[in-house]
């Protein structure tokens, strides 16, 4: 599957809280994995200028320095870093899986909204009585 840079982004934050507590250790070197394909490498951070919480940035909405908030980043989008990952179907699996549930509980992350359809087909969201 082809990712942007804002979903590889997302699944980053997401793959902690979508594997499960129990598994064996081939599961947890496919996670292991595919959280390495989903990071950005130091040319890809340089590519995409990415500024960490603290760090100071250009606004392109103002052209003025500004502090990126902690706990935030800010990158240029239309730099571009998109990239072909392969995930497992064992672990495709699960993320279906853990969507439907979040979205079932209405605790869908919001990390979750940029990547959900993705991975769960429209016809199999939660509808709302």
């Amino acid at each position: 599957m082809k990712f942007t840079a804002q979903e590889r982004m997302a699944m980053s934050q997401l793959l902690p809280a979508l594997v499960p507590e129990k598994s064996n250790r081939h599961f947890y070197a496919m996670v292991t994995e595919l959280s390495f394909d989903m990071s950005f490498t130091d040319k890809e951070n340089e590519h995409l200028a990415v500024k960490m919480g603290g760090q100071e940035y250009i606004d392109p909405l103002t052209d003025k320095k500004a502090v990126v908030p902690q706990g935030q980043m800010v990158w240029k989008p239309e730099n571009g870093a998109d990239k072909d990952i392969n995930i497992p179907k064992a672990i495709r699996e699960i993320i279906v899986q853990k969507f439907k549930e979040w979205d079932k509980a209405d605790e869908l992350p919001a990390d979750a909204v940029f990547v959900f359809d993705r991975f769960v087909k429209k016809g199999e969201w939660h509808k709302k009585e």
